[in-house]
């Protein structure tokens, strides 16, 4: 993934198969965080501290108020035993 749209398609493809995604956003927040949904203008998000959401705007691999840690992205998925 070499910009910030392929983490965005990556992300909408995972959450397409019902894996929601577990993503380090580094920058202002410093925190780890779960991905439950994805709009045009915002990730939305399932959070211990009680965030909501961040705004696509401001994320980014290298620069922007949220950056984005790509060798920490992770697929969550359960399987049935």
């Amino acid at each position: 993934m070499s910009s910030v749209d392929d983490i965005f398609d990556w992300i909408t493809e995972s959450l397409q198969q019902n894996k929601p995604v577990l993503i380090p956003l580094m920058g202002a927040l410093n925190h780890l965080t779960v991905i439950s949904g994805i709009s045009d203008k915002r990730l939305f998000l399932f959070d211990s501290g009680g965030l909501h959401f961040v705004q696509r705007a401001g994320c980014g691999l290298k620069s922007g108020y949220h950056q984005v840690q790509v060798k920490g992205l992770m697929r969550i998925a359960a399987t049935a035993s």
